[in-house]
């Protein structure tokens, strides 16, 4: 989640005339509005993801040396 701040604004006027009473009513209004979020814990979200990495990185580094060392034995073999 990411982090956010909003701020909204209203202006507003109104006229209401009551012809009975013989009186006019201006309205004038405002409302501002504000509010922020952002996240102060995750859980160790982030540890998480970044053990994660390291993991997928060590597997993939894994993945090559045996794919060189396959490849080393094939040589060899057909060497021999």
């Amino acid at each position: 989640m990411a982090s956010s701040v909003v701020l909204q604004g209203n202006y507003g006027w109104r006229n209401t005339n009551y012809p009975v009473a013989a009186i006019n009513y201006d309205t004038t209004s405002w409302t501002v509005a504000a509010g922020a979020q952002w996240k102060i814990f995750d859980g160790f979200g982030i540890q998480a993801k970044i053990k994660e990495a390291y993991a997928n990185l060590n597997q993939a580094l894994a993945s090559k040396e045996l794919i060189r060392k396959s490849i080393e034995l094939d040589v060899k073999t057909v060497i021999s």
